[in-house]
């Protein structure tokens, strides 16, 4: 490829993107997280029905350095995203709207490409109003002024959570917002004249609800969902497919059998399927500045899309998370560590030590002890991260399996215990 024809494609592949940033308005890319670029993954899939894994959009949006072209399947997966029926669609309608007249369209062309031309007009007169708004003098907002409180309905899962707020004393101007989590994504504007909101959690965990006026938060609210034990579902949107206790647990280990996913018209073969075990509020004072955990893990299912194997597991925190990845060896490229906000890549990384014979059981041991976490995988050390002197309370933990995977045993304590 020359490198005019290297320049064109990637004036295309650029603008495709910004197509993409502006369809989603989650703001910058270059502030989007992990979990953005997981929620993106999903979209893409549910509107295309091809997978793009997070590594290879990050690929694309400069997270992670790499020379090489995207492939035809991830380009037709972009193009479609942003409504063409292709990824050579696209390409010709950005050429013939660049260098033909009006008049040398077709109608049926100039039908199929307004979107480009929507799009241009809308991000420019977005432009225009973001620069005035800015431009005023912003107005300080007293958080005294508000109140804000939760009140959950049930135990389990789903659960509805009732948000009792007061926002009289906004003007009739202000936006006021109510955001679920830590997903700003996740706002529902509400009327300041109204006194609740009614929102549904599909998953255990710790949550940080925050009442929003124009974008400055005035109050938060901690919201714990617990699982009530063992709790198995598999990730499916909008609401994640539940199974109950006496489904997963067994004498010898808490699995989802695949006979039990295939009467529900699940195939872990095809697609991504990721499966879940949470244990969300049965451990009890608890901190990452002190405790070990031990546990035993097996992936079992290693065919179609589930071929890399790869085990999640997630120690679920008051506003934070530890978390590893392990697979088979051959995909530890896509393995990686969070720790209290430090990310640990498997591209720039070496992560070995976490690739696993799955064949048998796999012995995981997380140790917390003087400022600092370390990972063992079968008794070997992996890897260690300090804890920058975060002092957040443990809440429970989450096992994520691509595929089917069985948990054999779990141990959370004191270090000292």
């Amino acid at each position: 490829m020359s490198e005019i024809e290297i320049s064109a494609f990637e004036n295309k592949l650029a603008t495709c993107l910004d197509l993409i940033e502006q369809k989603l308005d989650w703001g910058p890319s270059h502030d989007w997280k992990t979990q953005d670029f997981e929620r993106l993954s999903q979209l893409i899939h549910q509107e295309t029905g091809i997978v793009l894994s997070v590594t290879t959009l990050k690929r694309l949006w400069g997270k992670i350095k790499y020379e090489s072209k995207p492939n035809s399947s991830t380009l037709d997966a972009l193009a479609k995203f942003v409504g063409a029926k292709n990824w050579r669609n696209f390409k010709q309608a950005s050429k013939e709207i660049s260098t033909s007249k009006p008049s040398n369209l077709s109608q049926s062309k100039r039908f199929n490409f307004s979107w480009i031309w929507s799009f241009f007009l809308l991000f420019c007169l977005l432009g225009i109003g973001i620069y005035a708004f800015t431009a005023l003098p912003s107005r300080t907002i007293d958080p005294s002024k508000f109140h804000f409180k939760s009140r959950k309905i049930a135990d389990g899962l789903p659960n509805a959570v009732v948000f009792e707020y007061d926002a009289t004393h906004a003007k009739a101007s202000d936006k006021i917002e109510i955001q679920q989590n830590w997903d700003e994504r996740r706002r529902a504007t509400v009327d300041k004249n109204k006194k609740v909101l009614t929102s549904t959690y599909y998953t255990p965990g710790f949550f940080k609800a925050k009442l929003v006026v124009n974008n400055q938060i005035v109050k938060e609210e901690d919201v714990f969902i617990t699982s009530q034990g063992w709790l198995g579902l598999v990730e499916q949107s909008p609401v994640p497919l539940y199974f109950k206790k006496e489904e997963i647990e067994f004498p010898d280990k808490i699995t989802i059998p695949i006979d039990l996913l295939t009467a529900n018209k699940v195939n872990p073969k095809l697609n991504n399927t990721w499966v879940n075990f949470y244990n969300v509020g049965s451990f009890d004072d608890l901190s990452v500045t002190d405790f070990t955990l031990e546990t035993q893990i097996k992936s079992e299912f290693k065919e179609g899309a589930s071929a890399c194997q790869k085990v999640e597991i997630i120690l679920l925190c008051e506003g934070e998370a530890i978390i590893s990845t392990l697979s088979i060896p051959g995909c530890i490229s896509e393995n990686g560590i969070w720790v209290m906000g430090q990310e640990v890549n498997g591209k720039t990384t070496d992560l070995s030590a976490f690739g696993c014979d799955f064949s048998d059981w796999v012995s995981i041991r997380w140790t917390a002890k003087n400022d600092q976490i370390s990972f063992f995988v079968n008794d070997l050390l992996a890897y260690q991260l300090p804890l920058l002197g975060k002092q957040n309370k443990i809440n429970g933990i989450k096992y994520r399996f691509l595929g089917i995977g069985s948990i054999k045993s779990l141990t959370l304590k004191k270090s000292n215990i």
